[in-house]
């Protein structure tokens, strides 16, 4: 209307600024200040609220732009430009439309102030959702000081706008924030879905998320995944059916009431059916057992029970007297244990509750070649303890000779009386030892021979 333009630092032309003179001196509107901004009065808690959170110095310029002349409509683009597929958004209301940055939110509609619909509530993957502010990506100064024009993804209409978003490293709770508790939405996620929440406001800042951790789905009568559907298990997944007697398995039709619909048997005590009754993938176990173990048991289609002799398997015949037991036709037979110890001084026998046993014994033992010791059994050893000296040993077939033991060796020595040996049936000589040697000596004197 004016062809005037503000420049970027609020100066303006001469002209425009007399015409501000005039607007200046006139009363101000009812509900405004003098210098034309809403009174306190006129601004909703909110505004009031957040307002506190966004300093003086903080707030932006309101971006260049050349005023209109009449009749033109200033939403069109100039000529020559197509629309932006990121919008820039300005608030009518610069000031205003900061009090809701980084406030905590759940939807779009909380963050808007000031008569803007531009600001969305963005979600932080590390602390929750907070409310942005629409800015312009070419005007670096249509955010306050700590942030920065960013676009983000409209969750709503999958849009890609452009924020005020912190450049600190995310947002915090302030102290009104922390006064009125407010929210800021979040969420759970790991392999079975995502869950939704919010995390409140305190003194200690933000409270941990509330919501529930994604769980595969069970009949229970709780949307365990956060899918939006409760109990939709898919039919045909394992089931099983348990009690004291055992588990069961089957397959999943459905749920009812919170109730698994599983077509599982349910386990019950065996019995000789010919059936696995108690799941546990033995048919008739133990039902026609008779105690050896070289029959097996099994049940008749009457339920009566009969028995089939087995062999080759080991068992146990009770007997310590056999050894390597094994069955043979329905019948547990070892071989007779060897209790043999090879000792001349043990009695040797078998005791069927014990196996063998080897008792000492006081029998004579294995001769040593040695006539002047007594071999014999003491305490289950076979001894050889020397005879006293002087004992007779034996003969070494000479006469001539004593034959006795010393110090438990045979010795033999001259006798020493000369007695008389061999006759060599010589009249004429005398046969008499000497030097234990049978000699035959000439008999003293003439004798007629």
């Amino acid at each position: 209307m004016f062809g005037l333009q503000s420049d970027r630092h609020g100066g303006i032309g001469a002209g425009f600024a007399a015409l501000l003179v005039l607007v200046a001196c006139s009363s101000p509107a009812a509900g405004t200040t003098g210098n034309g901004t809403e009174s306190d009065g006129d601004k909703t808690e909110d505004q009031l609220v957040f307002e506190k959170d966004v300093p003086a110095k903080d707030v932006p310029p309101t971006p260049d732009a050349a005023v209109p002349d009449a009749g033109t409509d200033a939403t069109t683009p100039p000529d020559g430009q197509a629309d932006s597929p990121i919008s820039d958004v300005q608030p009518a209301d610069t000031t205003a439309s900061f009090t809701k940055l980084c406030a905590p939110c759940t939807a779009n509609a909380a963050c808007q102030s000031g008569g803007s619909s531009g600001n969305l509530c963005v979600a932080d993957s590390a602390n929750g959702s907070f409310c942005g502010v629409a800015c312009s990506m070419s005007d670096a100064a249509s955010c306050p000081d700590g942030y920065a024009c960013q676009t983000v993804t409209d969750p709503g209409t999958g849009q890609t706008v452009p924020q005020c978003r912190p450049t600190n490293g995310g947002c915090a709770c302030s102290a009104d924030a922390i006064a009125q508790g407010a929210k800021a939405a979040c969420a759970v996620t790991n392999s079975y879905g995502t869950c939704a929440g919010t995390r409140a406001c305190s003194a200690a800042g933000l409270q941990p998320c509330d919501a529930p951790t994604p769980a595969s789905e069970t009949c229970n009568g709780v949307d365990d995944d956060c899918n939006g559907k409760t109990d939709d298990v898919p039919a045909g997944s394992a089931c099983t059916n348990s009690n004291s007697f055992g588990t069961c398995t089957g397959t999943l039709s459905g749920c009812k009431d919170g109730v698994p619909l599983c077509n599982a048997a349910t386990p019950a005590a065996e019995k000789c059916n010919g059936l696995d009754d108690n799941c546990d993938g033995n048919v008739d176990e133990g039902m026609c057992d008779d105690g050896n173990p070289c029959t097996t048991g099994i049940c008749g289609s009457d339920g009566s029970c009969g028995q089939i002799p087995g062999s080759g398997a080991a068992c146990s015949d009770g007997n310590d007297c056999t050894t390597d037991d094994v069955c043979v036709k329905g019948k547990c037979q070892g071989v007779a244990a060897a209790c043999d110890d090879q000792n001349p001084c043990t009695t040797d026998s078998c005791d069927l509750a014990g196996g063998c046993t080897h008792t000492a014994n006081m029998e004579a033992c294995t001769d040593d070649g040695n006539s002047c010791t007594i071999d014999a059994c003491i305490a289950g050893a076979c001894t050889h303890n020397s005879m006293g000296d002087g004992a007779t040993c034996k003969d070494d077939g000479n006469g001539c000779t004593l034959d006795g033991c010393l110090a438990g060796v045979c010795v033999h020595t001259d006798d020493p009386f000369d007695p008389p040996c061999a006759d060599d049936s010589n009249a004429c000589t005398l046969d008499v030892c000497k030097a234990s040697a049978c000699a035959h000596l000439p008999v003293p004197g003439d004798v007629t021979c």
